[in-house]
């Protein structure tokens, strides 16, 4: 069963947090980008190893790998092995790869109305933790040099296309957080904390018992919606 659910939670929000905008643009549709079949909702999905790597280790703090290039990670020797599914009710599935004890897992939740994916990762160790957080992440093309064709160039150029991950943050939940989630417009909405340490005290989101609501006002430059990735994997969600 999985332990958030993504619906429209009801009640009252309010603004917890305000981001400005990195350049000031005004939201332009995201571009749909069909030639790359992988994704985050469907099969072939995107490898649980590549958002592993953009995650911040519990010993760290901020951030150290922040974009990986999907045209060549993806089916790479690198980022190899089995991915599990975990099928839920009319959610996105839960996308996992494990090695014993230890399992990371990502759920997408949606994408904002500006271009900014957003990502539910649980991380479990060889402890009893169970690590919960959101990633915001931009999908963009860039262009990098042809590292095979240099003999035949009178010059290097970066001409050869790639399509980016971009980790912009992330939004540390807890241990064993669950509650509800949901992307509406330029709105995160997260729900009051019901999982294993919900009734314990604090401020942070980790011990929160209220409904949430994070306006995201980052606009990325040039946003990409591939693979339908700004569509909702429950069709019954009601705004």
């Amino acid at each position: 069963m999985s332990p958030i659910r993504i619906a429209c939670v009801a009640g009252a929000f309010f603004v917890l947090c305000c981001v400005q905008p990195v350049n000031g643009q005004e939201d332009a549709p995201p571009v749909r980008v069909v030639e790359y079949a992988y994704s985050f909702v469907r099969p072939p999905f995107i490898h649980p190893k590549i958002i592993q790597d953009l995650s911040t280790w519990l010993s760290d703090r901020g951030d150290q790998v922040v974009a990986i290039n999907l045209s060549d990670a993806q089916g790479s020797n690198r980022y190899f092995g089995d991915v599990g599914v975990n099928a839920t009710d009319g959610q996105c599935p839960f996308v996992y790869t494990e090695k014993e004890s230890q399992r990371f897992s990502y759920q997408y939740i949606g994408m904002t109305q500006s271009g900014v994916h957003v990502l539910y990762t649980s991380d479990r160790g060889d402890g009893s933790g169970v690590f919960t957080q959101l990633m915001l992440l931009a999908i963009e093309f860039d262009y990098g040099i042809d590292c095979c064709d240099w003999d035949a160039q009178t010059a290097i150029r970066a001409d050869r296309k790639r399509l980016l991950i971009k980790k912009l943050g992330e939004i540390v939940l807890g241990d064993r957080w669950a509650g509800q989630l949901s992307v509406r417009g330029n709105e995160l909405r997260i729900g009051r904390d019901e999982g294993h340490f919900s009734q314990s005290e604090g401020t942070t989101l980790s011990h929160s018992r209220a409904d949430r609501v994070l306006k995201i006002d980052i606009h990325p430059s040039n946003p990409l919606d591939f693979a339908q990735h700004g569509h909702s994997c429950a069709s019954e969600t009601k705004p």
